[in-house]
């Protein structure tokens, strides 16, 4: 995939890429041995989630509340899949993708939407669930928005509160 392309799901090689690239972004879940594994189950998600996700053109702005609510049972099932299978002291556990990975997958297939949120936001905000997170953090930008503040006033806001630089917060540009 070229750099600045937005992953395609639905090509060869996209779904090992996109669980590669997570593991570069510290998503520990992803062993190596279920690499495959775990694209395939992201493959699957993609296919029945695709049609209930933003079209890649929508901004977070652009999103009445009730649009961002939308997408909370699209995160919830993608933060379910099976990342890897765990061995320890001869009992096998499952892994999820978790609500990291899944907000940085939906981050990659559609930036202008989603917010790559990880685990060291989630503390510092005090916010166990990402979902609520995430879903009222876009609905506050939308608002913002309409009031004549600009959309990338509320990440700025963000990461200074967080001690963090911006593209740490956003972590890719779209």
């Amino acid at each position: 995939m070229p750099l600045g392309q937005l992953p395609n799901l639905r090509e060869a090689g996209h779904g090992v890429g996109m669980i590669t690239w997570l593991k570069q972004w510290q998503c520990r879940q992803f062993s190596l041995a279920s690499r495959d594994d775990a694209a395939d189950e992201l493959v699957a998600w993609y296919e029945e989630a695709e049609a209930a996700l933003p079209d890649h053109e929508r901004h977070r702005w652009m999103l009445a509340p009730c649009d961002v609510e939308q997408y909370e049972p699209v995160f919830d099932s993608l933060s379910k899949k099976r990342a890897s299978v765990r061995k320890r002291a001869g009992s096998e556990s499952v892994v999820t993708f978790g609500p990291t990975a899944a907000a940085k997958i939906l981050f990659a297939l559609r930036p202008r939407v989603f917010v790559a949120w990880d685990e060291p936001i989630r503390r510092k905000l005090g916010h166990d669930a990402i979902d609520t997170l995430q879903l009222k953090f876009a609905a506050r930008q939308c608002a913002s928005h309409r009031e004549g503040v600009a959309p990338n006033f509320m990440v700025q806001s963000l990461a200074k509160f967080i001690g963090r630089d911006v593209q740490v917060v956003v972590g890719l540009k779209a």
